[in-house]
């Protein structure tokens, strides 16, 4: 699905190789010449985000516009400067701007940037409906707390050899955070892994090994893959294909400013507590009412109504089916006892697996279901095959004496407009094909 941005920019276009880059990898633009016109389309249409030039007439009037109306809370806005800029700059963070896109950029920053904040946008949107949703249902978990809360403080992870990077880094976040250090890759895992960390801060060159392997021991294990890990490095070192090739979500380089540093943490921590809410929207202790007893994903009641909620969203929506082969088998070689514990298992793992905004559910008996958020069909299918992958590699243990790897098929489909619940599921399990797992030679 396109990010929608609306843009404020200069008669001059003065910023004009930013806005043609953005249109040229798909995004829809609605360029605006005036912070009046911006606001109002805003209110005739939402958009992913907001992108002001910094030098425009009325930018920060606009900042401190959106930032003081309450519906345009959880609206990400960005404040883009050229090299002549960096005064409106530092004034547009003063104004709440949420991060600064400063020219030159390379493909590889404005791309991961672009796609982080239009996503935070998509996951607060989708943790408002489906509060609303659950609240159908008579659940009424706690009110979504959007941006940051100043009284809850920034738990940070430090990874590298004590250096002066590191006191720039802290000097910078002082005053709201809770920092923890490691030198070592195991070191940060066993921090990482007792929890609090909502992002990692990696002052390692970018040429030490650390960076790769952590961040694919990050990327490969359930409780952290989706962790926001920020490379701080000098500029003469960096090569950042590579760096993002292994899993960093954003780079900055040194010297670097103070604020536009706790605006790119910030950012991170921002996504990383909207991914929390819409976990605890999932758990079976919150919301009985809509889970499944045996497995803790969501039931099929609400696995319908959230897919009928859903037709109405502006972005695509697909579902990855899954069907587990030979339960019978189980169930009368260990007995059904040891079958339930499998399919708890199964859905233990499903649910450790997706993305915060998607939503695991248990369609019935031995099948299962994840519904994919803001994904289309090609995309759903390479997340079908990557679950359909993890669960067959898995050693499932049902029982004492009960060791085995589970067979599936899988299914895949995207919804229609109007298209009804069952029917957009009914095409989803009509397609199961044997899932044939590749096993290494």
């Amino acid at each position: 699905m396109p990010i929608r941005l609306v843009i404020l920019q200069r008669p001059d276009h003065a910023l004009a190789s930013l806005w043609e880059r953005l249109q040229r990898w798909g995004c829809e633009l609605q360029p605006c010449a005036s912070a009046e016109a911006a606001f109002g389309s805003l209110i005739g249409r939402p958009a992913d985000l907001v992108v002001a030039d910094a030098a425009a007439d009325g930018a920060l009037a606009l900042l401190r516009r959106l930032r003081s109306e309450p519906r345009f809370a959880p609206l990400p806005v960005i404040a883009a400067i050229d090299s002549a800029s960096a005064a409106q700059g530092r004034q547009a963070i003063e104004q709440g701007a949420d991060d600064l896109w400063a020219e030159p950029l390379t493909e590889l920053e404005l791309d991961a940037r672009l796609r982080a904040w239009a996503r935070s946008a998509r996951m607060e949107l989708e943790l408002r409906r489906r509060t609303a949703l659950l609240a159908s249902f008579g659940v009424t978990p706690a009110p979504p707390a959007f941006g940051l809360a100043s009284q809850v403080r920034t738990g940070v992870l430090l990874v590298g050899p004590p250096s002066g990077e590191q006191v720039q880094v802290m000097t910078a976040l002082a005053g709201g955070t809770t920092a923890s250090y490691a030198e070592t890759v195991p070191a940060a895992l066993e921090c990482l892994r007792h929890g609090g960390i909502e992002v990692v801060l990696i002052t390692a060159r970018h040429d030490d090994p650390t960076v790769q392997e952590l961040c694919r021991a990050i990327r490969c294990e359930p409780a952290l893959f989706d962790l926001p890990v920020l490379l701080v490095t000098p500029a003469a070192v960096l090569e950042p294909s590579l760096a993002f090739r292994w899993g960093v979500s954003d780079i900055l380089t040194t010297p670097f400013e103070p604020a536009l540093l706790r605006l790119r943490v910030q950012g991170c921590v921002r996504q990383q507590r909207l991914r929390r809410q819409l976990r605890a929207r999932g758990e079976p202790a919150a919301c009985p009412p809509t889970s499944d007893r045996l497995t803790g994903l969501h039931a099929h009641g609400f696995l319908h109504a959230y897919i009928a909620a859903a037709g109405d969203q502006a972005w695509p929506l697909a579902v990855a089916c899954f069907d587990v082969r030979g339960m019978q088998a189980v169930n009368q070689a260990y007995g059904y006892a040891a079958g339930d514990r499998l399919l708890a298992q199964i859905g233990g793992l499903l649910a450790q697996n997706c993305r915060a905004e998607d939503l695991p559910a248990r369609f019935g008996g031995d099948r299962f279901c994840v519904v994919l958020h803001g994904t289309g069909l090609a995309d759903g299918r390479v997340a079908s095959q990557r679950l359909a992958t993890l669960l067959g590699q898995t050693l499932f243990e049902p029982g004492p004496q009960a060791r085995l790897q589970i067979e599936l098929k899988i299914g895949t489909a995207e919804l229609r407009p109007a298209e009804p619940p069952g029917q957009f599921l009914g095409r989803a399990f009509a397609e199961l094909q044997p899932f044939e797992l590749r096993r290494a030679s």
